[in-house]
This record gives C-alpha cells, sequence and structure tokens, in this order.
C-alpha cells in the first residue's frame, strides 16, 4: 500500500492528492460478515482496503461511480503493478473496494 501510496503521489502530484476522491479514506479492517451472505467481509481479515464510499457506493455501477471516470485510470494501473484487484474494475459494482 505505501508503494501505491507513493506511486500515485509521484504521477498526480500534490495539489491532485489533496483535491482527489482517490486519497479519501473509508476503511480497512472491519471483523465482521459480508452484506447478505455467511462468509467474513474481507474487511474482517483486513485485506480489503476502501475509498471515497460517497462518491462509489457499494451497488453503482459504471454510470455512476467516480472512480470509473478515465481520470481514474492511472490510479487503477498503480494498484494493479502492485497487484491488488478492483471489484469496480473486475465486476462493475463496489468500486470503493480494493
Amino acid at each position: 500500500m505505501l508503494r501505491v501510496h507513493t506511486k500515485a503521489l509521484e504521477t498526480y502530484g500534490i495539489e491532485k492528492a489533496k483535491g482527489g476522491s482517490s486519497w479519501i479514506w473509508a476503511g480497512c479492517l472491519n471483523v465482521r460478515g459480508m452484506r447478505g451472505g455467511s462468509k467474513w467481509s474481507t474487511h474482517g481479515w483486513g485485506i480489503a482496503i476502501d475509498y471515497d464510499s460517497d462518491g462509489n457506493q457499494l451497488k453503482w455501477g459504471s454510470c455512476k461511480a467516480a472512480f470509473a471516470k478515465a481520470q481514474y485510470d492511472d490510479w487503477w494501473g498503480i494498484w494493479e503493478e502492485e497487484g491488488w484487484l478492483s471489484l469496480g474494475q473486475a465486476k462493475n459494482y463496489y468500486w470503493m473496494h480494493i
């Protein structure tokens, strides 16, 4: 995660980081089950991160989610280079979730 944030800061610069929704922390470790399921949430294991939950709500697809916009292509590329997965990129929902 440190490598991702370092690369993102180098890519976008401090001014964009201050004003961009990709830097709005929405949580990580939350020991709970999955919503509507019986399995543990990946947040329960501490292996998921959420950013900007207001602009990328759980069931929003690419037509509404902020992170689906082209301005975040580099953001997702940086995460993917480090081996992370975006459910928004992969399944077109839960765009806040990495």
